[in-house]
């Protein structure tokens, strides 16, 4: 950082520009994920979003411009685990994000053949519909009496 602040160029708006500058389209996407895409279980410390392939396209959003939507359901006080799962055409793509006590590179490798960090992590889960994802996911937890309908899950 000393180097660069050393060469005129500002750490701080670098910052901004990669992680705070949003179009109102990305924006009010964000919101229709939180408001119409988010699941929230308080007694597990557990939320997850999820966006459809449909809704990429309705809302004219690319894979980067989701980029950081997993970190807001970390934002709740009571929520240990996020998770944030895209549907693409021949994948479904989760990233996962922990704060204190869950390691989600075992989750996310044991569960879904991916990997990456005790705090982040990720997988790709190739040919499999988005509704078993999240059912698969649900499985891991949540009780059995908390689990969404396959029918209603997407």
């Amino acid at each position: 950082v000393s180097v660069l602040i050393a060469k005129d160029i500002e750490p701080d708006r670098i910052n901004h520009l990669i992680f705070d500058d949003f179009s109102e389209r990305r924006l009010r996407f964000f919101a229709f994920a939180i408001e119409q895409r988010m699941r929230v279980f308080h007694d597990q410390h557990f939320a997850y979003i999820y966006i459809t392939h449909s809704d990429m396209q309705e809302w004219g959003i690319l894979p980067e411009d989701v980029e950081g939507l997993v970190n807001y359901t970390l934002k709740m006080s009571d929520i240990e685990v996020g998770v944030l799962i895209r549907e693409e055409p021949t994948r479904t793509k989760l990233s996962f994000r922990a704060k204190f006590h869950y390691n989600v590179e075992q989750i996310a490798r044991e569960h879904f053949g991916g990997g990456g960090h005790i705090k982040a992590a990720g997988a790709d889960v190739k040919e499999t519909p988005i509704a078993e994802v999240l059912h698969r996911l649900e499985t891991i937890f949540l009780p059995e009496s908390q689990w969404t309908p396959m029918e209603r899950i997407v």
